[in-house]
């Protein structure tokens, strides 16, 4: 049960090493010099309604593996709309929805456009106030970059899987610098304290639409999953961004992270994480950019070992071309279990065809071994943006 304390903050029971996540307030202030010089504060003018995200296909063959069962074929689309509604310059509603293959496919299945699922991945109310944002909701909470940005058709398979996402609690982020990265402007530096509170969401928003997926229920356990929220992450990133918001240079995250103990689980999971981009213009018209994570779990999954994953990736561009290859791995330490890993590679081109505006075409392929089985797989993808307000 949450329970008040004094002024804005709340404390949580369990929450063993943040006995108040909020005094948000409180950090801030501290942040003191830095954030007074930061100009952070939500614009005044602001679109009522912004919608953007991405429209991708993609079709994976696993041509070769150990085992039969795992010679699957699977072609679906994944729509990504993230749909912001400004209810003032400093509070919106926030929601990002996800249509999508919602289960697995059988052993050696065969199948195309089937399955697919609309669900909630985050719905919540945020208000921005100086350099302080405050969430409330479902969310995802800010636990490393891979899963989001390594490169090719399936460099982020392996940080996917320790994604911890729709959670339902308080999320805050503190802006401790918003400026300039160098002496032309072209890029800024942001750097961000990020902290939540959560557990995960078993609310009806926890269903899909179309094909079910079934309600998320306590029952289910799995750390993460409690009555109230006694999960929580702390980090703190350091971004070199251009105007778009993507890398331009030197960035990294460190990261921790809690997950209480669910029904079953024997420990809490405790996770950490350092994450590092870059990005280099090698020529004029060639450049390069990388990631590389590495988290170390313990207790992993709640059970008795230990273990770590790590991904790396480097992708060169030039023009409308893309080369990129990725690796992950993961290792449970102190288990007869051989160690699983993935190494990928790609190539993309950025195609513009006519009033449907640019599509990106990427060709991937991906060797692995996973609990012993291992497989050759190759895809296409292809994905367009989109973004609209008024």
């Amino acid at each position: 049960m949450m329970r008040w304390t004094t002024g804005l903050c709340w404390s949580f029971p369990g929450l063993t090493g943040l006995a108040c996540l909020t005094c948000l307030t409180c950090l801030a202030a501290r942040a003191g010099g830095m954030a007074a010089a930061a100009d952070v504060a939500a614009p005044e003018t602001v679109p009522t309604l912004a919608i953007e995200g991405s429209v991708a296909f993609q079709y994976d063959d696993v041509i070769k593996a150990s085992d039969a069962a795992l010679k699957t074929r699977d072609g679906y689309v994944t729509i990504e709309p993230e749909i912001t509604v400004n209810l003032s310059p400093h509070i919106h509603l926030f929601g990002h929805l996800v249509l999508e293959p919602v289960t697995e496919p059988a052993d050696a299945e065969h199948r195309f456009l089937k399955d697919h699922g609309l669900y909630a991945e985050e719905l919540y109310a945020e208000g921005v106030f100086g350099p302080v944002a405050l969430a409330l909701g479902k969310f995802d909470p800010t636990f490393g970059w891979a899963s989001d940005v390594a490169p090719g058709v399936y460099g982020t398979d392996f940080a996917e899987a320790y994604d911890h996402l729709e959670d339902l609690g308080l999320r805050g982020t503190i802006t401790l610098a918003d400026g300039p990265g160098d002496d032309l402007g072209i890029t800024t530096v942001r750097r961000q304290l990020h902290l939540a509170a959560f557990t995960d969401d078993t609310t009806m928003f926890s269903r899909s639409a179309f094909t079910a997926r079934g309600r998320h229920r306590r029952g289910d356990g799995g750390v993460g999953n409690t009555r109230s929220p006694q999960s929580f992450t702390v980090g703190y990133s350091d971004e070199t961004l251009d105007e778009d918001g993507a890398v331009a240079g030197p960035s990294f995250q460190l990261a921790y992270r809690r997950l209480a103990r669910g029904e079953g689980d024997a420990h809490d999971e405790q996770a950490v994480l350092a994450s590092v981009q870059d990005k280099r213009d090698l020529t004029a018209e060639l450049s390069l950019t990388t990631v590389a994570e590495a988290v170390y779990f313990s207790h992993a999954a709640g059970g008795a070992d230990n273990a770590t994953a790590v991904t790396l990736g480097a992708e060169l561009n030039q023009g409308p071309w893309f080369l990129s290859t990725a690796y992950s791995l993961h290792d449970v330490r102190h288990d007869s279990s051989p160690l699983d890993y993935r190494l990928t590679a790609s190539i993309g081109r950025t195609v513009e065809l006519g009033p449907v505006g640019d599509i990106r075409v990427d060709l991937g392929y991906a060797y692995g071994r996973e609990d012993g089985e291992t497989s050759h797989t190759i895809g296409v993808h292809l994905v367009r943006a989109f973004d609209w307000q008024r």
